[in-house]
């Protein structure tokens, strides 16, 4: 299905399969021979009670192993699992990382540990623009 109504982060066309997941297992796969491709993807990121130093701590892990080289674009899910006060700190690491990382970039894909938890077909081709991730 087209997920519309994301909001953007950084604007911009992207185009490729989806991968990616949970934030914490995929930073945690960096160095072994399980780690996706996400070079030429659509990479979607979700997590569940992690306060944003450690959410900071792994998108910069990724960063530094070179596992955003070549992406396409980042789609988030939602991150979830944390004290009131710590939501905000959360949403705004998250975009303070992704503005500087520099592709397309959307938030509120339905996805993840809670209630909202939309199938994604991993691998398959999709694309990412004004708000909008559909099958491309």
């Amino acid at each position: 299905p087209a997920f519309a109504g994301l909001s953007t982060i950084v604007p911009g066309y992207a185009a490729g399969p989806l991968a990616g997941g949970n934030l914490a297992v995929l930073s945690s796969l960096v160095g072994t021979p399980h780690m996706p491709r996400l070079r030429d993807a659509i990479v979607v990121l979700e997590d569940v009670g992690e306060v944003a130093y450690r959410v900071d701590r792994m998108l910069h892990q990724l960063l530094f192993s070179g596992a955003f080289d070549g992406v396409a674009g980042i789609v988030l899910g939602d991150f979830i699992g944390v004290a009131d006060p710590e939501v905000a700190l959360v949403r705004r690491c998250l975009e303070v990382f992704f503005r500087d990382l520099g592709v397309p970039c959307a938030t509120g894909l339905p996805f993840g540990h809670g209630a909202r938890n939309a199938a994604l077909p991993m691998g398959v081709p999709f694309a990412l623009e004004h708000g909008t991730l559909a099958p491309s």
